[in-house]
């Protein structure tokens, strides 16, 4: 009955209170000023029309491409320090290795052979010295205008160098035939095409020439200006040829030294 009584005084305590809240509450809601809404006709709103009249264009969208992938040159001053040089060629050919590592019996066959080859490019020397000589006599007798008077001793000269190349070439197919053991010594000496740009060119000059000055001879205007200007040609022809072969004479003599050199 205590209890009851208790929470019966507790209750009648805060009902004052609580009517009170409630009464404050209101009074603060009411003390709010409330800001009205305006009505739709307050906003101005575009026309349709005018809307539809502008239109907007969306820009696209850009594309891109795909790259291949392609590797840039690198250039000369970023190449990396550390990238492998080129492998240095040896100069010494092989053929020379071949001749020190002969037996001996070999090597003293081949000193022979040299002595043989060393007679050819001697008598090659020889015939160059003739058929240049000529050339440069024919020069300036072309110059001259003396070639009218002397072709026909020119013609003897030109084909008494043509059998002298003739008679070499025959020799020097033999000899390089008899030593045809060696023949990679051969061939490190004289070249690939030893003929052709041997004897055979000084033959092919000098038979040339004379054959040319054969037919001039015997032509009938052969004394005026525009035939004798021929000759310029010819020259010029004779004497690439005579140089051609004075190349390939020195270019065997300095290899042969090179092969005498490695068998001392």
């Amino acid at each position: 009955m205590v209890v009851f009584g208790v929470c019966a005084a507790i209750l009648a305590l805060a009902t004052p209170l609580f009517r009170k809240s409630r009464y404050l509450d209101d009074i603060e809601l009411r003390s709010k000023v409330v800001t009205p809404i305006p009505p739709p006709e307050a906003y101005t709103i575009a026309p349709i029309a005018r809307v539809l009249s502008t239109p907007v264009t969306a820009a696209p969208a850009p594309l891109i491409a795909s790259k291949p992938n392609v590797e840039l040159p690198i250039p000369q001053s970023e190449a990396p320090s550390h990238r492998a040089a080129p492998p240095i060629k040896n100069t010494q050919p092989d053929t020379l290795a071949d001749v020190t590592n002969m037996s001996p019996g070999d090597r003293d066959r081949l000193t022979n052979a040299f002595f043989e080859f060393s007679q050819m490019m001697r008598q090659a020397n020889e015939l160059f010295g003739k058929a240049n000589l000529e050339g440069g006599q024919l020069h300036n007798a072309w110059e001259r205008g003396a070639i009218v008077g002397d072709a026909n001793s020119h013609i003897i000269k030109l084909r008494a160098i043509s059998v002298s190349a003739m008679e070499l070439a025959k020799t020097f197919v033999a000899v390089r035939q008899k030593w045809n053991y060696y023949a990679n010594q051969e061939t490190f000496i004289f070249g690939s095409n030893p003929d052709n740009e041997g004897p055979n060119v000084i033959l092919g000059a000098t038979d040339g020439y004379a054959r040319y000055l054969e037919s001039w001879v015997a032509s009938q205007n052969k004394d005026t200006k525009p035939v004798l200007d021929l000759f310029r040609f010819e020259q010029d022809q004779y004497d690439a040829m005579i140089g051609g072969f004075s190349r390939w004479q020195q270019g065997c003599n300095m290899r042969l030294e090179q092969m005498k050199d490695s068998i001392r």
